[in-house]
């Protein structure tokens, strides 16, 4: 009868140990919103450290009509020359998150929305809208962008 019952809490023991931490993907989609909605407040405040901050470092940036962009010497030095272009009007950016999903097992996600930016042309201001996604990884424990890409709804010039 021991035997039994020591089989019985082995079998349990080792059954428990088996089994997968259930990830909570709602609570790691809103720390996701919270990080995206930071992301907004930093371009509207043209804050390069603090979008440095949301990337990896061997990230990937995809700018419209423009070569890839990879690591983050390279998209600080985008993202510097992108605030200096003086037609972007930066403050008047916002974002709308369309959807989050984080895998099952926590550690990648996507984000995908839409944006608007005012910009400056030679018939006046022109709001420009677009869409973009992120894409998210888990990264010594933090939620950093892998894969940013975004572009205008705008056809291009000459289309």
């Amino acid at each position: 009868m021991k035997k039994i019952a020591v089989l019985f809490c082995t079998c349990i023991i080792l059954f428990g140990c088996n089994r997968a931490l259930k990830v909570d993907t709602l609570a790691e989609a809103k720390v996701i919103r919270n990080l995206e909605d930071q992301w907004t407040v930093a371009l509207q405040k043209s804050d390069t450290d603090k979008i440095i901050s949301f990337f990896t470092t061997d990230a990937v940036a995809m700018k419209p009509n423009t070569t890839i962009v990879i690591g983050l010497q390279a998209i600080r030095k985008e993202r510097e020359s992108s605030f200096k272009d003086t037609t972007m009007l930066y403050k008047t950016y916002s974002s709308k998150i369309d959807t989050i999903e984080v895998s099952s097992s926590g550690d990648l996600a996507y984000v995908r929305g839409t944006d608007r930016i005012t910009t400056k042309t030679s018939n006046g201001l022109v709001d420009d809208l677009g869409k973009w996604v992120d894409i998210w990884k888990k990264d010594d424990g933090e939620w950093k962008v892998i894969v940013n890409i975004w572009n205008s709804d705008k056809p291009m010039a000459g289309q």
